[in-house]
C-alpha cells in the first residue's frame, strides 16, 4: 500500500512538472515567436501571423471597401498555400494594416482589424496568387 501511494505521488509530481514546463510557472502558455527572413528580405513569424511587405505583392484593385493583391514573392506563395494563418499584417504606403481570416461560412466579421479575408478550412482563400481583402465596415483607415 505504501508503494502504491509513493508511486501515485511520483506520477502526479512528474505530470505537474511537465505541465509547468509547457504552460510556464503561471499556468499560461508561453508562445515562442520564431522569425525567418525570405530571400527578398521580408520578415515572417512562424506562428499564426504573416507579414506582407510592399515588395512581396502588387495591388490588383483598390476600391473603397476592397483590396485585391497578387503575391509575387514565390516563397510567400508556398507558405500561404501550406500554412494556416489567421492574421496577415499588410505593409501599405500609408501604414501597416491588420487583416484577420474569416471562415467563408461565417456571418460575423472579425474584431480589432482593418481588413478581413476568406478562409477555406483554415487556409487563406488564395486563387491565382491573389488575396481578396474586405475593409471592416465602420473602420476609418
Amino acid at each position: 500500500m505504501v508503494r502504491f501511494k509513493g508511486l501515485t505521488f511520483l506520477i502526479v509530481a512528474i505530470t505537474s512538472l511537465k505541465s509547468l514546463n509547457y504552460y510556464g510557472s503561471n499556468g499560461i502558455i508561453i508562445e515562442q515567436h520564431e522569425t525567418a527572413m525570405t530571400a527578398k528580405g521580408s520578415q515572417m513569424r512562424a506562428d499564426d501571423t504573416l507579414l506582407l511587405s510592399i515588395k512581396d505583392y502588387k495591388v490588383v484593385s483598390l476600391e473603397e471597401h476592397v483590396l485585391d493583391i497578387e503575391v509575387i514573392n514565390n516563397q510567400l506563395v508556398d507558405l500561404i498555400k501550406n500554412v494556416k494563418y489567421t492574421i496577415i499584417k499588410i505593409e501599405l504606403p500609408e501604414g501597416n494594416r491588420i487583416a484577420k481570416g474569416n471562415d467563408l461560412l461565417s456571418s460575423s466579421i472579425p474584431k480589432a482589424c482593418d481588413y478581413f479575408y476568406p478562409l477555406v478550412k483554415g487556409y487563406v482563400s488564395f486563387v491565382n496568387n491573389r488575396i481578396n481583402f474586405r475593409k471592416v465596415p465602420g473602420k476609418i483607415t
